[in-house]
């Protein structure tokens, strides 16, 4: 990680040494919201909870919480191949749970989108996540089966590439890898990503914008090959899946007038389909393991002035396991909303 960061560094002090045209910008989004679901727990596990007798299996002091987001962007937009603008960002996030500290997470990355027309770019990107947390489980390494954090760091790299190959319409594919590093307690939880997205925004008019999206995932997790001695674990877990996701959003930048001003109204709809590949009957949690998870998205954006936006949006999330065992069926389900605002300023 410290490798790439300073790969960084010499690729933007090179950037302001070496060439034309130069020009800096900044955009700080500081976002607002309460989750009624944070850890996404079943409605059996909220019950749990509320029972008070599991103290150490869970660490948070609410189910819900109120967020802050903030989010700090700085840019550099210059000259590069052929001539061609070249923007370069790096973008700082923390998130910040006001009743429960232990979810308080953040993430930097960094990335280059290099123009080649007004119709063609590429993008290559950098994500670093230092930490996650999830939730609370027993590790099959720990002999007294006491509750552990469920803990992850992660790498994302993507390459992404957009073409407006008609006036009305834009295709876009991105290719993302990224690796996915548990604490020393689920170390069989360790896996490789790879996903694949396909879009396309389609203009039927000034009032309308369509987008239609389709992603493929494949992640393996190392299962077995996390343990020096496999033969001596209980039950090896394998969390690897097949994902399949479809998306569409529709927007309508102009539909209606807030003192003279345009209110983009947006909406979005995510379908996604997990198949779990354990083959082992022992691992219930993920043995024969289907997931259904249904995504609603609203919001509406509002300009204040030039160089600020206000919006709002409204998310509700759903996820339905199937599973041959009942208790997995009930552990695994669950359902969410979050509702908030936005604030963006740019510099």
């Amino acid at each position: 990680m410290k490798k790439i960061f300073y790969l960084i560094l010499i690729l933007l002090i090179s950037t302001i040494l070496y060439s034309k045209e130069i020009s800096f910008y900044g955009k700080v989004d500081v976002k607002n919201y309460y989750c009624n679901n944070i850890l996404k727990l079943s409605s059996h596990d909220i019950s749990r909870f509320k029972d008070g007798n599991e103290t150490e299996k869970f660490k948070i002091d609410t189910v819900d919480d109120f967020i802050t987001s903030a989010k700090c962007g700085l840019g550099i937009r210059h000259k590069a191949i052929a001539g061609h603008t070249q923007i370069d960002q790096l973008e700082f996030k923390y998130n910040k749970y006001w009743n429960n500290g232990i979810k308080d997470d953040g993430n930097i990355s960094f990335s280059i989108k290099q123009f080649f027309s007004r119709k063609l770019n590429i993008t290559i990107g950098y994500s670093y996540y230092p930490e996650i947390y999830l939730n609370r489980y027993k590790s099959v390494l720990d002999e007294e089966e006491r509750y552990k954090d469920f803990t992850y760091s992660k790498n994302a790299y993507n390459g992404r590439i957009f073409w407006n190959f008609h006036s009305r319409m834009n295709l876009k594919y991105e290719l993302i890898f990224s690796q996915l590093f548990y604490n020393k307690y689920f170390t069989e939880y360790d896996a490789d990503n790879f996903e694949n997205l396909v879009g396309l925004d389609i203009k039927p008019d000034k009032n309308v914008r369509i987008n239609l999206n389709y992603y493929y995932k494949n992640s393996n997790a190392d299962a077995e090959e996390a343990f020096d001695d496999p033969e001596n674990i209980s039950v090896i877990k394998d969390a690897s899946y097949k994902s399949n996701k479809y998306g569409m959003i529709i927007s309508f930048p102009h539909l209606l007038l807030l003192f003279s001003k345009p209110l983009l109204l947006n909406s979005s709809f995510n379908y996604e389909i997990k198949y779990f590949q354990s083959e082992n009957e022992k691992d219930e949690f993920h043995y024969a393991r289907d997931d259904d998870i249904i995504e609603l998205k609203a919001n509406i954006k509002y300009s204040l002035n030039k160089k600020s936006k206000l919006s709002t949006f409204f998310k509700y999330e759903k996820r339905n396991a199937s599973s041959p065992y009942k208790d997995v069926e009930r552990d695994k389900t669950y359902s969410l909303y979050e509702i908030g605002f936005v604030l963006s300023c740019s510099i």
